[in-house]
């Protein structure tokens, strides 16, 4: 099995989002545009900027004259850069999931709190359904989801309030965290990993107190978040020795590319 750092993760990006060929998106080459793109009969060949790759495809009459019209040109993101922004939206899209949790539970607590009698109505019926499956089919989920139904309906409106008040902030700040990792801003990776790194201590004292796989995967995948964020991007003077990744260059003239390109691959 290939570790992370073996996958292409160019390939990856551009099998999602494209390749990135401006040779393709022009009427005509100019001789100094070899290393981006070349005519072969009827068919232009065009170097991907971001894996590399020779992309057959027609011109485009319509576009810019020649591939000087569209500089400067800007070089994707690439090697340890790229892997580094793919990882991080991942865990993005993780802490989104942790969002749509608290998001339920702050409307659950809320409406609740309000003693809607067509909510409660509701919970309950759910709650004697799922009591039925369990004496049917003695549903282990069934009974956990009914036992947390029962309690959430014991709760008095003080406890309600106060668990409704914690989720609305542990949902402010996974929302924040899903925005901050999905656009790399540094404030986000602290904020995951003191989150993280807060949480643990009582993941752990859950697992001792029951063993569930969901339990344990939950302590895994936020060990591995914390290890990975600190590790990687040298939070609090921890990690990696070697330098952060260079940005990809604002500016780079197509006739330069070429080197550019170079530089970026025996980067990653």
């Amino acid at each position: 099995m290939k570790r992370i750092r073996d996958v292409d993760m160019a390939s990856v990006a551009c099998g999602f989002g494209g390749h990135v060929t401006p040779a393709l998106g022009v009427a005509g080459l100019r001789p100094e545009d070899d290393d981006l793109g070349v005519d072969v009969g009827d068919t232009r060949l065009a170097r991907c900027l971001r894996c590399d790759s020779w992309i057959g495809g027609p011109a485009d009459p319509a576009g810019p004259a020649t591939i000087g019209e569209l500089e400067p040109l800007e070089l994707p993101v690439r090697g340890r850069a790229l892997r580094q922004l793919i990882i991080l939206r991942a865990i993005a899209i993780e802490r989104g999931f942790h969002f749509v949790f608290f998001l339920i539970a702050t409307v659950v607590l809320v409406l609740l709190e309000f003693k809607l009698g067509a909510v409660q109505t509701t919970v309950k019926d759910i709650e004697s359904a799922l009591d039925q499956l369990v004496v049917t089919n003695n549903d282990a989920w069934a009974a956990t989801v009914a036992g947390w139904l029962d309690k959430l309906l014991e709760l008095t409106d003080t406890e309600i309030w106060h668990l409704a008040v914690l989720s609305g902030f542990f949902m402010c700040i996974n929302g924040a965290e899903v925005y901050g990792l999905w656009t790399q801003r540094r404030w986000a990776e602290y904020l995951t990993v003191i989150e993280v790194t807060v949480l643990i201590p009582f993941e752990v004292h859950a697992l001792i107190d029951r063993v569930t796989w969901l339990r344990v995967a939950t302590l895994i995948v936020n060990l591995l978040i914390l290890v990975y964020i600190v590790w990687s991007k040298r939070l609090f003077g921890l990690g990696r020795l070697h330098p952060e990744p260079a940005e990809s260059p604002p500016d780079v003239r197509a006739s330069h590319f070429a080197e550019a390109v170079g530089a970026s691959s025996s980067g990653s």
